[in-house]
This record gives C-alpha cells, sequence and structure tokens, in this order.
C-alpha cells in the first residue's frame, strides 16, 4: 500500500533474506575508475615485493647451486674414473692414543 505521498509502507516492501548481498557467493565487477586503480596499485605492490625478495635471494640461490653442481660432480662426475681412484684409496686409519704413565711411576 502506498499513501498519499507516494512513499512505499513497510508491508509492500519484503526483501528475501536469500536474495541479500549477505548470501551472496558472487562478486560484481566495479567498473569505477577508482576502484579499477587501487586493485591494479594493489598488483604492482604485490608484484614488486615478490620480485624484490627474488632479487635479494639471487646471490644465495646462485651460490648454492654451484655447491650443489660441484657436490654432484664429484661423486662420479665428468671423468669415469674419478670414482674408482676415490674407491682405491684406502680410508685413514685412526692413530690408537698411547697410554699416560703417572708421575710418580717414572720418578722412582
Amino acid at each position: 500500500m502506498a499513501d498519499d505521498s507516494g512513499v512505499a509502507t513497510q508491508t509492500e516492501t519484503s526483501i528475501k533474506k536469500r536474495d541479500s548481498a549477505a548470501y551472496s557467493t558472487s562478486t560484481v565487477m566495479d567498473h569505477r575508475p577508482s576502484a579499477i586503480a587501487f586493485g591494479a596499485g594493489a598488483i604492482v605492490l604485490f608484484v614488486g615485493i615478490m620480485v624484490g625478495i627474488l632479487l635479494l635471494d639471487v646471490t644465495t640461490i646462485w651460490r648454492h647451486l654451484a655447491i650443489m653442481k660441484e657436490n654432484l660432480s664429484g661423486v662420479c662426475g665428468r671423468e669415469k674414473d674419478s670414482c674408482d681412484a676415490r674407491d682405491a684409496e684406502a680410508p685413514p686409519t685412526k692413530e690408537e692414543p698411547q697410554p699416560q704413565q703417572d708421575q710418580a711411576t717414572t720418578s722412582a
């Protein structure tokens, strides 16, 4: 029902709760220039931070790759005989510690 002023009353405007934005599972594209600029700025900032972190770690990554390459080439590297020569070497023997004598027994 509408009164004489043309304003709808409470009984005429019924809103279904399930159709409201609170129950919506999708988003609506916002075409305002300010919203597009803000979103683009956020993406640029995020990508800039990620690239900065990657650039700071490049030297460390390069060093670790060089160490990994050195370790892997030492396992049986380019030379076929490198493993044979290493296997032929005897492992270093551990020297037995000499028992120490008491000072009292040596001075008598």
